[in-house]
């Protein structure tokens, strides 16, 4: 079975597999909807209101997304009557109201920036981004090179209402290689602060959020400098610095989440990739990512508790002897 002409790396669960399978070959929409009439955005994407009635995303996007998507949470819910911004004109909106992660936006936002141009969508119509996303220190490293001659930005500001009489929502949750190599053909490499070497094992700094933690790891990862791997925290390092490393790489150790979205930059060059996943929160994301890239994407899946500040997993003798023959494969 293969993708693009390389074959595809599907994980060994079959319920597992089929999802990753589904989503790495669905088709790639470029559409949008535009709405017209008297367009309220409120704060915190709760919602969008056309002409006093709210905009149900549900109606707009397809049954297996609108099935996942999460209802605001009550702490969110902001004052009854928050104060409105000055209105504009028209705007394309890049995160919806029901994607609430920045580390939702190299895979599925950005590449609306690209698909707007696709579209012929007026280059004078600008995005419209919230406060809250560009508070976010990375934010400004990943739009800049892409808007730079494309867009300006609207700043949705933070508590505030925002009118407008035209705008348009994209396609959500859009994986699409296509774009992901013009992501990464904008995005400007810089040298980190020492040299790194192919093989890395990924760890989470003083300054990541500690929302998945892997009791065992960081034993596992001095085993792994012992052999040979360079220690990597992307969250301390320029989006520039972190394509530099990963578009050289050839061995990735890491606990999944949201730094291998840089695995784009590896533009499909041979890749190994051993990931611990949570079993109480087995996203696909970049098992998908990895299978249209054609990279050997190895899961372990690990016992997990969820606790109050997130997932807790445990690395078993088993899974760490596993990866460390993975290493020795390639030395």
């Amino acid at each position: 079975m293969a993708l693009d002409g390389h074959p595809l790396c599907l994980p060994d669960d079959p319920t597992y597999a089929l999802d990753v399978y589904t989503r790495a070959v669905a088709p790639r929409r470029c559409e949008a909807w535009l709405l017209r009439g008297d367009i309220v955005v409120e704060p915190l994407h709760r919602g969008i209101l056309l002409d006093g009635r709210p905009v149900e995303p549900t109606s707009l996007v397809r049954a297996e997304t609108a099935a996942g998507l999460a209802a605001r949470k009550a702490t969110e819910q902001g004052p009854a009557e928050p104060p409105e911004q000055a209105p504009i004109d028209a705007a394309i909106h890049l995160q919806h109201l029901w994607e609430g992660s920045f580390f939702d936006a190299p895979h599925s936002l950005l590449p609306r920036i690209f698909q707007a141009e696709d579209l012929g969508i007026d280059p004078a119509i600008p995005l419209l981004v919230s406060e809250a996303f560009l508070l976010h220190s990375k934010a400004a490293d990943f739009l800049q090179p892409l808007v730079a001659g494309r867009r300006r930005i609207v700043v949705h500001r933070h508590g505030h209402r925002l009118r407008c009489r035209s705008l348009y929502l994209l396609d959500p949750y859009r994986f699409d290689r296509a774009s992901w190599d013009r992501i990464s053909a904008a995005t400007p490499a810089a040298d980190p602060p020492a040299p790194i070497g192919p093989r890395i094992a990924l760890i989470r700094g003083s300054n990541a959020f500690l929302r998945r933690v892997t009791r065992g790891y960081d034993i596992l990862v001095e085993a792994l400098c012992a052999a040979g791997f360079d220690r990597v925290d992307p969250g301390a390092l320029s989006v520039g610095q972190q394509k530099r490393i990963f578009a050289a790489a050839t061995h990735i150790v890491t606990e999944n989440g949201g730094a291998l979205t840089n695995i784009m930059h590896r533009l499909g060059r041979p890749l190994r990739i051993d990931s611990l996943i949570a079993a109480d929160y087995r996203t696909t994301t970049f098992q998908v990512m990895s299978t249209m890239y054609g990279y050997d994407f190895r899961s372990h899946v690990l016992p997990s508790t969820r606790t109050a500040a997130g997932i807790e997993m445990q690395l078993d003798r088993d899974t760490a002897a596993a990866i460390l023959a993975s290493a020795r494969e390639t030395e």
